[in-house]
């Protein structure tokens, strides 16, 4: 099993940011298809039926920080059991999307070992650009 740069997967409580996430993924023509979801619950699930079948996993998870069920932190730890459970050696890469750049959200993305990036919202194509040449380091 591997990660796929055709695939994204978004992570937002907000279906108004989401839908605009996923015009703007879509006009940037980077992925060939954004998986978009309201809950964590959702991405977990998603994912976990691709871990059952050996499917490839999409290799970048933009999540919100703030969303009901769990914050962005608690769902990358998820994630990261199932992957651990899966014995996935190559893990997708995980970029925190907040609304706000409270100080307390850049702190736990600071001692997170798994979050890639930390942008604000709305995504902008300089966002990307960061993002994916973080990606290929």
């Amino acid at each position: 099993m591997h990660t796929t740069l055709r695939e994204i997967v978004l992570i937002d409580d907000d279906k108004d940011i989401n839908e605009l996430h996923k015009r703007f993924l879509s006009t940037t023509e980077l992925f060939e298809v954004v998986h978009v979801f309201d809950k964590p619950s959702q991405a977990i699930e998603f994912t976990l039926s691709r871990l059952r079948v050996n499917k490839d996993i999409p290799a970048l998870y933009l999540i919100d920080v703030l969303m009901p069920e769990l914050d962005g932190f608690e769902l990358i730890d998820e994630l990261n059991e199932l992957f651990d459970k899966y014995a996935i050696p190559i893990r997708p890469r995980f970029v925190i999307v907040s609304g706000s750049q409270h100080s307390r959200d850049l702190e736990k993305f600071q001692r997170s070992e798994n979050a890639l990036h930390f942008v604000t919202k709305p995504l902008e194509w300089d966002h990307m650009q960061s993002i994916i040449g973080k990606m290929t380091i």
